[in-house]
């Protein structure tokens, strides 16, 4: 039996439909099938999350291995920069005050012939006290023998500046003072006061002491920068906190303000001399670059410093290292840099009172003998 034309029309759409259908209904399983999917991959990742803050927190074996290794390697760091920084740490046996007093006399008339440009060829003027204005005061009492190690490293130090500024070339010393530490406060009436049962705690103990010192001089330019690059080289951990620099003198000034009229007037004649001169010369032909200034022969400078000088509490008992570099020491190095080899630090000691003490002491004795 045949179908008629509408029957084949209407076979065919429903086939065509049945195939829609079809593709419709697999796309919408294939939607659902990979929402589901992605629903349980946002479960077991959100339950991973969930075990990882839940769990106790510990640092795996190479967290640990990598913590250690790094402290390690500060704690060898931390050596070398200390070893490095307290080079000159040193500290001097007790003596009797009246040893010391000897020490110190001896010392200070050793200071005050140091050459350089004050009275009479000197590097400080007569009478200079050498930052010990206390103890060498007419009426001064014989210090404490407690307190004779820091006076003796004062000494040691004062000592070693001046002659590096003898070295230097520096002009005159005029004022050098060891800066006290500054009072410690009186405690708060109103403060609790701890209760019975109740321990105090105890200070901490510094790591290192500072002393601070105040100096005044004169010098030119090249014997500044030697001075300061001698703190720098020396042995002993030291920070200038304050460097101040001006004019001594202006001579220029100073003769206008002072000099009488027929100075004066004596003066404006030698002007107009040297005036005529340099008009005569550079119609000549000749230069016409005058000198104005030279620093020979210009006034020095001033200098006020203040610098510190750090001790890391490191040294033995009765151990006093070199205290700074001498100008031979200083060539050898810069002969073993220009040949590539590392300078070797003489272990030799320092000049008077970087001496051990002991030895001081027996001399002392000997003379009170």
């Amino acid at each position: 039996m045949s179908l008629s034309k509408n029957q084949t029309v209407a076979a065919a759409a429903l086939g065509a439909w049945a195939v829609a259908a079809a593709g419709l209904g697999y796309m919408y399983y294939a939607a659902l099938t990979a929402r589901q999917d992605a629903q349980d991959d946002f479960r077991r990742a959100d339950a991973n999350i969930d075990a990882i803050y839940q769990s106790k927190i510990f640092p795996d074996a190479k967290s640990i291995s990598a913590v250690k290794t790094n402290e390690a390697a500060y704690i060898e760091w931390q050596k070398e920069a200390l070893a490095a920084a307290a080079a000159g740490d040193r500290t001097f046996a007790p003596m009797s005050g009246v040893q010391f007093k000897q020490l110190l006399v001896g010392r200070v008339e050793h200071l005050s012939s140091l050459a350089g440009g004050a009275a009479d060829g000197k590097l400080a003027g007569s009478g200079f006290k050498w930052s010990f204005d206390k103890e060498l005061a007419e009426q001064a009492a014989i210090p404490d023998r407690d307190k004779t190690p820091a006076l003796q490293a004062q000494l040691d130090l004062v000592s070693d500046l001046a002659e590096t500024m003898e070295e230097a070339g520096v002009v005159e010393v005029r004022s050098i003072q060891k800066v006290d530490a500054p009072a410690v406060q009186a405690q708060d009436k109103n403060a609790k006061k701890p209760q019975r049962n109740q321990k105090q705690k105890e200070p901490e103990k510094s790591a290192f002491e500072k002393s601070d010192f105040e100096i005044e001089f004169t010098a030119r330019p090249a014997a500044i920068v030697k001075v300061l690059n001698a703190l720098v080289d020396d042995y002993r951990f030291t920070v200038v906190t304050s460097l101040t620099i001006k004019q001594s003198d202006d001579q220029l000034v100073r003769k206008l303000a002072g000099n009488s009229e027929e100075e004066q007037n004596a003066g404006r004649r030698g002007r107009r001399r040297r005036q005529a001169a340099v008009a005569e010369e550079q119609a000549e032909g000749g230069s016409k670059n005058l000198l104005v200034t030279d620093p020979e022969t210009d006034p020095p400078l001033l200098v006020a410093m203040k610098f510190s000088v750090y001790d890391f509490l490191t040294a033995q008992p009765g151990s006093v290292p070199p205290s700074r570099k001498s100008k031979a020491d200083r060539e050898e190095e810069g002969e073993n840099d220009a040949a590539g080899e590392k300078p070797a630090v003489a272990e030799e000691p320092a000049d008077g009172v970087g001496e051990a003490a002991v030895p001081a002491q027996e001399e002392g004795e000997a003379q009170n003998g």
